[in-house]
């Protein structure tokens, strides 16, 4: 541990007991953002199940008698939920479930091992093991955690969620593939050791291996990838780090090859009405009514799931 992340551990172990202050003040004109963060607010921990440990629904469907959420697909959502809600709580004042909120985190922080790799774990999960087959670890939902995990730090000055963000950044360090002077990763990596496409349906366990740098690297997840390694350079120092997230050209793709718009590069539109009817909201067994909410389960409703509003 270098001398850097020695002294911000020791002052977080000072500011760990530290407790919340509240108090009035005159602020100027938020145009109402204020009362629509409290609203998000109640979405976010309104969509946690406390039946499953609180973990957070992302699909919902409102095109039947009686709405429901889905857990389908959803758990690589979550951490942007924890990364969110003190946003949120700090924006508003509201205090509504405000017990959900380590709850919340705790769920995501559970998922990360003793590689410090964040896995989506589908035998926890018969919603999810029927969708992607296997256990993976994705990069943008893991770099979302970590970067949570520091916003959190800088909250609380709790030193677990520095320790935790630390294991973090050098698990996907390990991780990283390289091309010459490049680094890349794949959209999914998996228990085996290496990176892979999905299949059919988004089906890890039908996906392809993948060895080489992909042609079009993802810029979305190169860019999570490079905030949160930098992130973590900044508080630690690492020279691993520093080599897979600064040094030479990391993660930045090959030059001079425009990457197609997702539309192009897909054999058909990926948020169409039959890919996620076909591929996200089945079977509707997996389907709850919203927690907190005034609405009453039906069981297994027959209907169409195609028509399905995504809230993430």
């Amino acid at each position: 541990m270098s001398e850097k992340k020695r002294s911000v551990a020791a002052a977080a172990n000072d500011k760990a007991t530290a407790k919340e202050q509240r108090y009035k003040d005159t602020v100027p004109d938020t145009l109402d953002l204020a009362e629509r963060a409290a609203l998000a607010v109640n979405a976010l921990t309104g969509a946690a199940d406390p039946k499953r440990g609180y973990e957070t629904a992302h699909c919902a469907n409102f095109m039947r008698p009686l709405p429901s959420l889905s857990y389908r697909g959803g758990a690589g959502c979550h951490p942007k939920v924890v990364q969110v809600l003190p946003q949120m709580r700090i924006m508003s004042g509201s205090t509504l479930r405000a017990e959900y909120d380590d709850r919340i985190l705790e769920w995501a922080v559970s998922r990360v091992e003793a590689d410090g790799l964040w896995w989506l774990k589908v035998d926890e999960a018969p919603w999810d093991k029927d969708l992607y087959g296997k256990d993976f670890c994705q990069p943008t939902p893991h770099v979302r955690l970590l970067v949570a995990l520091l916003d959190r730090y800088q909250l609380d000055g709790d030193s677990r969620w520095l320790e935790t963000a630390g294991r973090m950044a050098e698990g996907l360090a390990k991780i990283v593939r390289w091309s010459g002077d490049r680094a890349w990763t794949g959209e999914y990596f998996v228990r085996e050791g290496h990176w892979q496409l999905n299949g059919p349906g988004y089906s890890v366990a039908a996906g392809s291996r993948i060895d080489e740098e992909p042609e079009y690297p993802d810029i979305y997840s190169n860019g999570q990838n490079l905030r949160g390694l930098s992130l973590w350079y900044a508080v630690s120092g690492d020279p691993k780090i520093r080599e897979a997230a600064i040094d030479k050209k990391s993660l930045l793709g090959k030059p001079g090859r425009p990457r197609p718009t997702r539309a192009e590069n897909m054999p058909k539109p990926v948020w169409s009405s039959d890919v996620m009817g076909e591929a996200w909201q089945k079977p509707m067994e997996t389907s709850i009514p919203p927690p907190n909410s005034v609405f009453v389960a039906d069981g297994v409703h027959p209907g169409s799931h195609k028509d399905a509003v995504w809230l993430s």
